[in-house]
């Protein structure tokens, strides 16, 4: 895909994904095979099935033990009382497709050294690298600080 086709992917995917977090649904299962495409150009997340619907604080008192490998949050909580989930679980898995959309390679075990030297001149490396750190705290805090490291 060219740069402009992801970004406008992207901006489209997000759409729905604030509208999702807004209403504090986390999806937990963003992955390119969950995304369809229309043939006016229209982008669809599919699969709520591990979604998480939360109270006001992002709590949940449910847990699906559900990983995507390479695109579910390294830090998905393990079983305990009361479960945290948090917007940034979804924007690891934006930033893993992102990466995705720009290479073709799947991002199991990303790190820097194993990224393609083109992507970090990309505009959007900033973006793909920041939503992609394993700790939640450091990544992008909501759709909307995602976007703005991306391209437009």
């Amino acid at each position: 895909l060219t740069v402009r086709e992801v970004v406008d992917i992207m901006s489209q995917l997000t759409d729905g994904m604030s509208s999702a977090h807004d209403s504090y649904i986390i999806h937990r299962d963003i992955k390119p095979q969950n995304i369809m495409i229309s043939n006016e150009g229209r982008v669809v997340l599919i699969d709520f099935g591990a979604a998480h619907h939360c109270n006001n604080n992002y709590e949940n008192n449910t847990y699906l033990a559900y990983r995507s490998d390479g695109y579910s949050a390294p830090d998905i909580p393990q079983a305990q009382k009361y479960y945290f989930f948090s917007p940034t679980y979804d924007i690891y898995s934006l930033g893993a497709t992102l990466y995705f959309m720009l290479t073709g390679l799947e991002p199991i075990d990303f790190n820097d050294d194993s990224c393609p030297p083109f992507v970090k001149k990309l505009k959007s490396w900033e973006c793909i690298k920041m939503s992609l750190l394993r700790n939640r705290d450091d990544r992008p805090q909501s759709i909307d600080e995602f976007l703005a490291m991306l391209p437009s």
